[in-house]
């Protein structure tokens, strides 16, 4: 099994290799919070 780590290049690899734009984004982003959003459309 592969660690952490070596997944994680991996995947980076496979992206660049299929020329796949990854965003950066923060792991704990509030546009994220799709709850927050919709607690403030319901009231």
């Amino acid at each position: 099994m592969f660690s952490s780590g070596t997944r994680t290049r991996i995947n980076q690899n496979s992206l660049t290799t299929n020329n796949i734009t990854v965003l950066d984004w923060p792991p704990y982003s509030p546009d994220m919070n799709l709850i927050k959003h919709l607690w403030d459309v319901l009231g």
